[in-house]
């Protein structure tokens, strides 16, 4: 499967009813045929120069077939400190300190053994500060903690990062600098315990024209314990006098998947104890992408992507039905879009986009659980500020549940809408679907998504 961060594939787009309104807090609760209930609430205090946030949602889907049932919660807090010129800290500063926690308990529906239970905990504190407020100086830092574990400590993995980050402009020159350093610890289901240490370093730079061209060139630096990948990177932007922009890069790049970011794109991904880390790697990366703007009205855009990547990961369906491992394969990919947005003020907004995905291993076979081809449009409006809505419908063309391309999943339409009604002022009474015409747009062996899911509730907003 492509590493994306939900395992369903949803056409899942921007939201283009209207939802601009400000609040300090609100709470909401739902009710529908799949998630009975879902809940939700936020509350800020903003204060002079300090906000305080907390928030939380709790879910429970039911079981669409036997075993199917899942639930989950989440809750978040935090504190953001503003320094203002008369501040004892440095003018200008945010500083800010927040913490989330996150649990998942589901069980195994298309395996072996459905019974099969699983409970995925998540952890994330940070605290840190960023200045954005100069006019030719940016910079910030942060220690962020990412601490997942699995089934009541039987497999657990701590990352703990120290970022920062230093820009600077000055007439024609910009220079941007990022810098990340992370420990693993991992302790696996034998018991056994690693750490591991990672860097990342980069650095881009270069000339600036006005607001019509820019060329930067640079470097991206990324050390595993198993290798070090230096990329070299070059961005060029052109603005024409017409409403027309060009942009395009060489940009390869790495990234390291860790165990909890498996999990979190999948969370059938099998863990397995040898594993400690993935690499993703596009040794070559080409981008190109233009853009034409009239008048804030209408814009289009399309773009093509090229790569080569060695030992590209994606997920496979284990021998154990309904689990998926990791494995990886020298692949190319070609990648491009076609898209367009009008938005002409009382008429609403319209956006339409097309997208073709073709990642090949050296035999010319696709990649597990990509689809081909995408189409997707969306219509929202609001009426009055009191009634909006928006209406989404795509189609996701066919991939493949195996490398050797035998096992093919056929992808279907997926329709959704939205529809919210402010009752009073303080008051939103809103009913949402997906999948509407029950597709279930991908289903091969036992494994299925879920379909069908309408649901309706209140907010409550202050």
């Amino acid at each position: 499967m492509a590493l994306t961060k939900d395992f369903d594939p949803k056409v899942a787009r921007e939201i283009l009813r209207d939802t601009s309104e400000y609040t300090t807090g609100y709470v909401s609760g739902s009710f529908g045929n799949m998630f009975q209930p879902a809940i939700k609430g936020f509350i800020s205090a903003p204060m002079r120069d300090v906000v305080l946030f907390a928030g939380g949602d709790f879910s429970r889907r039911q079981a669409f077939i036997d075993n199917a049932d899942e639930t989950n919660f989440a809750v978040n807090a935090g504190i953001k400190y503003f320094g203002y010129n008369d501040s004892l800290l440095d003018p200008g500063t945010e500083y800010f300190a927040s913490f989330g926690m996150k649990k998942s308990l589901f069980k195994f529906f298309a395996s072996d053994d459905p019974t099969r239970s699983r409970d995925n905990s998540y952890f994330n504190p940070e605290i840190g500060f960023r200045n954005l407020s100069y006019e030719y100086l940016q910079y910030g830092a942060k220690l962020k903690g990412d601490l997942f574990a699995q089934n009541l400590g039987q497999f657990s993995e701590n990352i703990i990062s120290a970022e920062g980050f230093f820009n600077t402009r000055y007439e024609f020159i910009e220079i941007f600098s990022n810098i990340a350093i992370r420990q693993q610890n991992l302790t696996d289901s034998s018991g056994n315990s690693f750490k591991n240490n990672f860097l990342q370093v980069s650095g881009l730079g270069g000339i600036v024209v006005g607001r019509t061209m820019k060329l930067l060139g640079g470097i991206d630096i990324t050390s595993t314990p198993d290798d070090t990948y230096l990329s070299p990177v070059v961005k060029y932007s052109l603005r024409f006098v017409n409403g027309l922009f060009l942009i395009a890069s060489y940009n390869p790049s790495t990234t390291i998947l860790y165990n909890q970011d498996k999990v979190a794109a999948n969370q059938y991904f099998k863990l397995a104890d040898s594993s400690a880390f993935s690499v993703l790697r596009k040794k070559h990366n080409l981008n190109a992408v233009l853009k034409y703007e009239y008048e804030k009205l209408i814009e289009f855009e399309t773009g093509v992507s090229w790569f080569m990547s060695d030992a590209y990961p994606f997920y496979q369906e284990s021998t154990s039905r309904g689990l998926f491992t990791m494995s990886g394969a020298d692949v190319k990919g070609f990648e491009g879009f076609l898209s367009a947005t009008f938005h002409p003020g009382i008429l609403g907004r319209f956006v339409g986009e097309l997208k073709f995905n073709t990642i090949q291993d050296d035999f010319s076979k696709q990649i597990p659980f990509t689809p081909q081809f995408e189409v997707y449009a969306a219509y929202g409006n609001n009426y009055d500020k009191t009634i909006s809505y928006d209406i989404k419908i795509g189609y996701i063309g066919k991939s493949f549940a195996d490398i050797g391309n035998t096992i093919e999943i056929d992808g279907g339409i997926d329709l959704g809408m939205n529809v919210e009604y402010n009752y009073i002022p303080n008051i939103k009474i809103f009913l949402s679907g997906t999948d509407l015409l029950n597709t279930k747009i991908m289903k091969w062996g036992k494994y299925e998504t879920p379909g069908l899911n309408i649901m309706g509730g209140v907010q409550f907003s202050w």
